[in-house]
């Protein structure tokens, strides 16, 4: 099947080939770095409102205590607090409240009224809207830190929202990207047996299927100078329960994930 000429959201070659449909959204393949992504209609605008049943909503004590225990090993000595940190999907607020009792000064943002509403229940200072929207951040803000947890493989464009994050950031000021890593084995048995594409690539809620290289050139797209990847093990607890053929289901998709190589990216970017 033909890409249609789409452009490659990291490195902007229209050298692209559709060769699967998932969820009737073409599967594309960039010819010249490699990277998989699903083509949306309308590329330019965020596709995804969460709602109470996305992971990020849920309290989850494992992504809680392993946040907490990257805020202290790879964010406070890069950039100390009291710096300002803007949370970019802030979710139900969990990340905002760790940044908060580190002594940064927390904001968050987030495209779901939900999250706004969830998260100033707690106290904490949130914005709605799009990160893009100047009504939403001002440009003339400057934070020491910009955090995406688990949000860009849900962007149609995340170079523009990488770009606005390096505007925002003061000088030597840095942006922590977490996102799924999705081996191409996944990616290419997604594409033969459409019907576990769910299970491997979170598709269609996931529309960005991230390597290393590829996470390493959409943020040096974006400008930023240094990326260093931090090793990561599970942020999220496991799904427990349910019935016998589901257990022994999960267990295999964990088993198949693990020899291939999937898991979790951590970029830290520095803007120079």
């Amino acid at each position: 099947m033909s890409g249609d000429d789409a452009e490659c959201p990291i490195c902007v070659s229209v050298s692209t080939a559709s060769y699967a449909v998932l969820h009737g959204l073409p599967l594309v393949r960039c010819r010249d770095c490699g990277h998989r992504f699903l083509r949306l209609e309308t590329p330019s605008t965020v596709e995804v409102i969460y709602n109470d049943h996305y992971a990020g909503f849920r309290e989850d004590p494992v992504f809680e205590r392993q946040a907490a225990r990257l805020v202290a090993s790879e964010l406070v000595p890069r950039v100390p607090p009291p710096a300002p940190l803007l949370d970019v999907g802030c979710g139900n607020g969990a990340f905002l409240s760790i940044a908060r009792d580190a002594g940064y000064r927390s904001v968050g943002v987030d495209v779901s009224p939900a999250a706004g509403e969830r998260c100033r229940s707690r106290g904490l200072d949130v914005r709605v809207g799009d990160l893009r929207s100047d009504a939403v951040v001002a440009p003339e803000e400057q934070y020491g830190l910009i955090t995406f947890w688990d949000v860009v493989e849900h962007l149609p464009d995340p170079a523009s929202f990488l770009a606005r994050a390096h505007q925002l950031l003061a000088r030597g000021g840095i942006v922590v990207v977490k996102t799924p890593r999705t081996s191409r084995a996944s990616a290419a048995i997604s594409a033969r047996i459409p019907r576990v594409a769910g299970a491997l690539l979170q598709a269609p809620s996931h529309v960005h299927y991230f390597r290393e290289d590829d996470l390493r050139a959409l943020l040096r797209r974006s400008g930023f100078a240094t990326v260093d990847f931090v090793s990561l093990g599970a942020m999220r607890s496991s799904a427990t329960g349910g019935s016998l053929r589901k257990r022994v289901a999960r267990r295999a998709l964990r088993t198949f994930q693990r020899v291939v190589g999937d898991g979790n990216l951590l970029a830290i970017a520095r803007k120079a």
